[in-house]
């Protein structure tokens, strides 16, 4: 094996802090040269992020993957190097997330959790209506300046800026059209949607234009993490396996799966469980009518140079597939590098295929290890992406 400077990026490991932010992480990137050896992939490396490849379970998933090799993945093929240019020389990037967990800095009711900050909601079981009375609406970044947060990932030599435009408790930071009707629990009568507009932040302001305009003023890359398969909010997404939705929903087993309890609820392949059978048409709304729609609005309004994925072992492989055509097809959207946390599978007839233009390592340091052909790692230092006391 090469020395570490070779395998892992010449700049080395940086953790890098910004003032106001509650979580903030590094991101490196590499590209694999001819005579570096393969070396196995470790048991341990983080699966629990979604990156082991999927499986083409279901006919849909079958059907979605000949979709893709045989038209708009092909196609998409042909652009790679160019779409890939500025992020194979860029080797140092920012991975900020941030919303109204961070306020929280992981603890709830006076309890202190371990773990991953930004899943306070998680951890905590907070229900949606109670984490959007005090989370959501008590957000107010009053002391947010773009500007403050670019310079200081430019002085420490960061090429890319990546930040969470909707993690897992299905917040939107920016104004959304794409949100659910009132009526869901974390709503009242008249609310416009599960977004910025909720909180005391100002509403003439967007925090995502402010932060994509202060990045290219400074020839830094700019795009979003967006959490296409989890979303606690949404009663016909995976993972919230505390609230009950079956006042909603209407479907018979009222627990959603893919979440902490998913031996109770499903399975980790909760399409291939009988009991969830009504849920995959839930879900497929869920992925039509809020995910996809919201991706597409992101690429519209802002036009990122990046689009961030994660978690897709909680939905089916063609779920997935739908969403990376969705940015691929999009009119803008054949020059977005999108990361390896969205869609891959291995399978005997088909190959073993990654959608995504590059592949990821785990989140923590331990799970920094060599992979083939372009890469990126995303290590922590403290377990979480969070303030942990």
């Amino acid at each position: 094996m090469k020395n570490k400077s070779a395998v892992f990026g010449s700049k080395g490991i940086i953790f890098f802090a910004l003032p106001t932010l509650a979580a903030v992480g590094l991101t490196l990137t590499g590209c694999k040269s001819g005579a570096e050896e393969s070396v196995p992939i470790p048991p341990d490396h983080g699966g629990e992020q979604g990156l082991e490849p999927g499986n083409l379970d279901l006919p849909k998933d079958t059907a979605a993957a000949k979709d893709a090799l045989n038209g708009w993945y092909a196609n998409a093929k042909s652009s790679l190097d160019q779409r890939m240019e500025w992020y194979r020389s860029a080797k140092f990037g920012c991975f900020v997330h941030w919303g109204p967990y961070s306020r929280l800095e992981s603890r709830w009711n006076g309890t202190a959790y371990n773990g991953y900050a930004e899943h306070i909601q998680r951890m905590a079981k907070i229900p949606a209506a109670v984490y959007k009375e005090q989370a959501v609406k008590e957000f107010n970044p009053s002391q947010f300046n773009a500007g403050v947060w670019m310079d200081q990932v430019q002085a420490a030599g960061m090429k890319y800026f990546v930040i969470t435009a909707k993690h897992h408790d299905g917040f939107a930071l920016w104004p959304s059209a794409y949100t659910p009707a009132a009526g869901y629990p974390s709503y009242g009568a008249g609310q416009s949607g599960y977004d910025i507009r909720m909180t005391k932040f100002p509403q003439n302001r967007d925090l995502m234009m402010e932060l994509r305009d202060a990045a290219r003023a400074r020839g830094i890359k700019f795009g979003f993490y967006y959490s296409h398969a989890f979303d606690w909010e949404h009663p016909y997404a995976p993972g919230n396996d505390w609230d009950d939705f079956s006042r909603i929903t209407n479907w018979a087993s009222g627990r959603n799966p893919g979440g902490d309890s998913r031996a109770n609820y499903g399975g980790d392949a909760w399409w291939k469980d009988a009991v969830y059978q009504d849920f995959l048409p839930v879900a497929n709304n869920y992925v039509k009518d809020k995910a996809i729609k919201q991706v597409q609005e992101l690429i519209d309004k802002y036009e990122p140079d990046i689009m961030w994925f994660d978690t897709p072992h909680k939905l089916p492989l063609y779920q997935n597939i739908a969403i990376a055509k969705a940015v691929r097809t999009h009119a803008k959207g054949a020059d977005i590098v999108i990361n390896g946390r969205l869609a891959s599978w291995t399978d005997t007839a088909l190959g073993a295929v990654q959608l995504g233009d590059y592949e990821n390592s785990g989140d923590r340091a331990a799970f920094l290890f060599p992979l083939e052909g372009d890469w990126e790692s995303i290590p922590t230092t403290n377990e979480s992406y969070g303030r942990l006391e």
